[in-house]
């Protein structure tokens, strides 16, 4: 099966979806599956000539959910060429009636486009909006120490959210950042992406970033984005700070966060 699976992803032309092969037992054989299906994404602004993001091509979380039926996932991130930010990701995944889903989320603050050999796939409004984080210190002088922030201001944030509209329930930080990046100089001096987890499966995102505030100075901002289409919500210190209604499986390619079937497994 594995033998057959590989050829059938090698033959497959740019931007061509793959057809899904029959569940694997193989994991590795289901990670190349997944990595093909993304690869021929090309997302950039929308405005001016923006260079393409960049796709990193190992998966920055890989997971299952046996509440929800999930039994393979993996999650990739489209970054900007110049500070490593993530700006688009994607979380793929097998649902349990056999189809691979695409759920993609807008982590950009101005609109982006995604494109398949010139066929536009999503058009999303901006997905975050940043805000200064409370009482936070300036940021400290080396990476190290701003690190150490990063983390402590992170664990100020908590999430809840109404999985399966079951009722509410409480998500866990993920214990390391998903990504950290940032460049002396430009608009993001520094920052860290983190997750919010029910069990092992990300319900939302936390950016937190030194920018620098009108006058020049260089601050701790957040911003926070769904990977889910139920009911979320985030706290500051307990204080309610950000919140999106159910949205079902978003259809809207202009929806920050949208779900795309991919494909399904032969009967």
């Amino acid at each position: 099966m594995a033998t057959t699976f590989a050829l059938t992803l090698m033959l497959s032309l740019p931007g061509q979806v793959l057809p899904a092969p029959p569940f694997p037992d193989d994991p590795a054989v289901r990670l190349a599956y997944m990595k093909g299906s993304v690869a021929p994404y090309h997302i950039h602004r929308t405005t001016g000539e923006s260079p393409a993001f960049r796709l990193r091509a190992e998966p920055v979380f890989r997971l299952d959910n046996p509440v929800s039926g999930v039994k393979d996932s993996a999650i990739f991130l489209w970054t900007d060429a110049e500070t490593g930010r993530p700006e688009a990701t994607i979380q793929m995944y097998r649902a349990p009636t056999g189809f691979w889903n695409h759920d993609w989320t807008s982590l950009s603050t101005s609109p982006i486009v995604a494109e398949v050999r010139g066929r536009e796939k999503w058009r999303p409004k901006p997905g975050v909006e940043f805000h200064l984080v409370p009482d936070a210190p300036a940021p400290a002088a080396t990476p190290s120490a701003r690190l150490r922030q990063l983390r402590a201001l992170a664990e100020e944030f908590t999430a809840t959210d109404d999985f399966l509209n079951a009722g509410w329930s409480q998500l866990r930080l993920l214990p390391k950042p998903w990504l950290r990046y940032g460049k002396a100089g430009s608009g993001v001096e520094d920052g860290a992406l983190f997750a919010f987890a029910i069990g092992t499966d990300p319900e939302v995102v936390l950016m937190i970033e030194s920018r620098p505030d009108p006058a020049g100075t260089l601050k701790w901002h957040y911003g926070l984005a769904p990977m889910t289409s139920f009911e979320v919500k985030a706290f500051w210190k307990g204080n309610e700070v950000w919140t999106l209604p159910w949205r079902k499986m978003s259809k809207d390619t202009t929806d920050p966060f949208y779900d795309m079937e991919y494909s399904l497994e032969p009967q």
